[in-house]
């Protein structure tokens, strides 16, 4: 089963956002979508998450046009985490994540799922405070437990769904950027696909299964690490000189 975008093109006013863009995202895989500020990255999302429907081209999540679900239908095949969340709720950061849980899904199993998602993204004694008074990184993973739930419930265990990020870890410090990119590839053996939009391209490289790089709208580059992180494709996209080396620990190419 697949999350699928097939020649996407967007255009507002003059100017095109997308240009002719394919994809494809397994359930089960990590797909990273990278490229400069302005690419069209986010408004990919937009378009896969169904939150964007202006568009000429087609999209399919399992085998079915993302037209024909009813909202009801696409929050129990994809779930998803926009750059921007504004919450200016003074709740229990509990209760935030707990509002993703529909309300046929009992309080054992709410807890349950919240116990979960609380270990996966180390929230701890995080779930009893304001979400008001955490930190912005804090917030982030409050946010992403809170999409990530909407995706555990019981009767979705086991069938192909989709995560989609927008660059989920912005705020938070590198150790754990590294924790919760390990915690997210731990969803895909529950058969979730994810797709994130992303920044740091050794996070990318690490963690992705294919990097698919944008720019000026269009899907410049797509493929492993090894066939995506190379010098020259890098200073053709983002007019950057680097260097590229293989990590000392890690299989995957690294940035510098």
């Amino acid at each position: 089963m697949h999350l699928q975008a097939e020649q996407l093109t967007l255009a507002k006013g003059s100017r095109e956002l997308l240009k002719d863009v394919s994809m494809q995202c397994a359930a089960g895989e990590m797909i990273a979508i990278c490229g400069p500020n302005g690419a069209g990255k986010s408004t990919l999302l937009r378009v896969l998450s169904g939150d964007e429907r202006r568009f000429q081209g087609g999209v399919t999540v399992n085998n079915r046009m993302l037209a024909d679900y009813s909202m009801a239908q696409l929050a129990r095949v994809r779930a998803v985490m926009p750059q921007k969340v504004d919450m200016p709720f003074s709740f229990a950061a509990r209760d935030i994540i707990l509002m993703a849980a529909p309300p046929s899904v009992s309080h054992a199993d709410q807890g349950r799922m919240l116990a979960e998602v609380g270990q996966l993204f180390d929230l701890g004694p995080l779930l009893a405070r304001d979400y008001l008074h955490l930190s912005g990184g804090q917030q982030q993973r409050v946010q992403l437990a809170r999409v990530v739930i909407q995706l555990l419930q019981p009767s979705l265990r086991g069938k192909p769904r989709f995560l989609l990020l927008d660059e989920c870890t912005s705020a938070m410090d590198m150790a754990m950027q590294q924790r919760i990119f390990t915690s997210l590839a731990r969803l895909k053996a529950e058969n979730i696909g994810v797709v994130a939009v992303m920044h740091d391209l050794n996070l990318a490289s690490r963690f992705a299964d294919r990097i698919m790089m944008m720019h000026e709208g269009r899907n410049a580059l797509c493929g492993a690490a090894e066939e995506v992180m190379l010098p020259g494709a890098i200073q053709r996209i983002f007019d950057l000189e680097v260097t590229v080396m293989q990590h000392p620990r890690h299989n995957c190419p690294v940035l510098l």
